[in-house]
């Protein structure tokens, strides 16, 4: 499997178009992943019942453009280390397995690797899913030249005013890795226009909003802060979140941060603080509420596991730590 994966590389040449393989391979194929108990064990954990048996058969289309014949006897084995393969890296990359079939058809399990060789952007685990969902064949040349380029945009004199914001660099080189310094260019000039539009007088308090709008909205950030604004408006005017007029953040970080559909994810928000209130596992966090807005806010795919990471730190330290965060988020949107 490795010599037809370093053929490939070698090759230059890309593995797109359709499978030619013969009905009878497929039937084996799907044959062999049907009675492996590993191959059905694999299907149920990764929620995907066709992605092993697509990843096997570009696999044996890989071999048939490289004149490699599958031996009948060993295609049972080939399917079982394909399809461990590829819940390898559905672990380490907590992606959907039919996303990463390219990826595990090219690198194998290749996804523990990548994280190990490029430990800088541990924290910024999309650059990995970047890597491998955009650039399955050469996933590390892509981190290599990201982290060029990031490093290169942090040593310019020119962008000295985003240092503080290192993922601005991030996202520069990974989402525009063909020109991120005419993309950060352009983020200034949007950030100092927005700033200097009396339009928007009402975030200056809140210079990270006109950054999100520049960056995120490249295309029309001024739209966007006009959405946010109107959006901001209804919110804090609805009688349904009355709930939330004490803390303001909430309504931009709704509207700015769930422009799609802002009241639908106020309304998740407060589903989920009812839940964690009135959860005995966390009742020793019920004087502090504010504790409850944090997890179901800037959490809202798994508030009660953040929780949970929580009790196991300094309860005291970690409340303080969030609540001086809350309250300083509340002070700034206060203008809003």
């Amino acid at each position: 499997m490795r010599e037809i994966r370093q053929a490939q590389s070698g090759s230059g040449k890309t593995l797109s178009g359709p499978n030619y393989i013969e009905p009878e391979q497929q039937q084996a194929i799907a044959q062999a992943a049907s009675i492996s108990a590993l191959v059905v064990a694999i299907k149920g954990a990764t929620e995907t019942d066709l992605s092993v048996n697509v990843l096997v058969e570009r696999f044996e289309e890989m071999c048939r453009r490289h004149k490699v014949l599958i031996d009948a006897g060993l295609r049972p084995h080939i399917v079982k280390l394909l399809a461990t393969e590829l819940y390898v890296n559905h672990q380490a990359l907590s992606v959907p397995a039919e996303k990463l079939v390219s990826f595990t058809l090219h690198q194998g399990a290749g996804g523990p690797e990548l994280k190990q060789e490029f430990e800088r952007f541990r924290h910024t685990p999309g650059v990995f899913v970047r890597a491998a969902l955009n650039y399955p064949s050469d996933p590390h040349g892509f981190l290599r030249k990201v982290g060029r380029n990031i490093d290169a945009l942090a040593g310019d004199p020119e962008f000295e005013r985003f240092r503080d914001t290192p993922g601005v660099f991030v996202r520069a080189a990974t989402g525009y890795p063909s020109d991120p310094h005419g993309f950060l260019r352009k983020v200034g000039r949007d950030i100092d226009a927005l700033a200097g539009d009396p339009e928007f007088e009402r975030f200056r308090d809140t210079p990270g909003v006109f950054a999100t709008a520049a960056i995120d909205h490249p295309s029309d950030p001024h739209g966007f802060l006009r959405k946010g604004g109107r959006n901001i408006d209804a919110l804090a005017g609805d009688p349904e979140f009355e709930r939330f007029r004490d803390t303001p953040s909430v309504f931009a970080t709704a509207a700015l941060h769930n422009p799609s559909d802002p009241h639908g994810f106020l309304r998740k928000v407060g589903r989920n603080i009812d839940a964690l209130a009135g959860d005995p596992e966390f009742e020793r966090f019920r004087d502090t509420p504010n504790v409850f807005a944090t997890a179901a806010l800037h959490n809202p795919s798994d508030p009660h596991g953040f929780l949970r990471k929580a009790k196991g730190e300094s309860r005291s330290s970690w409340i303080r730590q969030e609540t001086e965060r809350q309250n300083e988020a509340s002070k700034r949107y206060t203008r809003l």
